[in-house]
């Protein structure tokens, strides 16, 4: 892993990652309704948000469901428990990353504090995620595909690169099954 700041992370990479993974991100205080609405009614995995995710990451809240067989009441019980912790996480994240923002910028209207939060939260979620091949972070797994910075991925790239954190190794394309993803 190699930290960088979210200035040298290309903004193709920031606007796929968005795409991607939380389209919504700019305007939800980091829980998703709707998103969490869709995936229950679905009955599918995601609806979660940019951050729920980061904190899933730190704190290694990947989802325990064990032995628990699909479709039953404790099946349900566990997601319901996953995604409460991944929400009180998420909604804490925001309020401590909005005070460090207001301390550091006291005259800053609302507006401009909760993009500031945005921004952090791109930040440590683009340097902590996973993207497979052993590349953690944004900066290592550009340099490990690519070859090249984060600051100077092309969009075809970012694309790529974003795409890996829903399956680093389903969607890798150093494997066969990756390639398969790309053509």
């Amino acid at each position: 892993r190699e930290y960088v700041d979210l200035d040298k992370i290309s903004q193709k990479m920031i606007n796929a990652i968005i795409s991607i993974e939380d389209q919504r991100f700019w305007s939800h205080d980091g829980v998703d309704p709707w998103g969490i609405l869709r995936s229950a009614i679905k009955m599918t995995g995601g609806g979660s948000t940019i951050p729920q995710q980061l904190m899933t990451n730190l704190f290694d809240l990947k989802e325990d469901i064990g032995e628990t067989q699909y479709g039953t009441f404790e099946y349900y019980q566990e997601r319901i428990k996953y995604k409460l912790r991944q929400i009180v996480l998420a909604k804490r994240l925001n309020e401590i990353l909005s005070e460090q923002v207001k301390e550091e910028k006291p005259n800053l209207p609302d507006e401009e504090i909760k993009y500031e939060m945005k921004r952090k939260i791109l930040e440590l979620y683009l340097n902590y995620i996973e993207f497979g091949n052993n590349s953690f972070g944004i900066e290592a797994a550009s340099k490990g595909y690519f070859k090249t910075s984060a600051k100077d991925l092309t969009l075809s790239q970012a694309v790529i690169l974003a795409s890996l954190p829903k399956g680093p190794t389903q969607y890798s394309p150093f494997t066969e099954e990756g390639k398969k993803h790309l053509l």
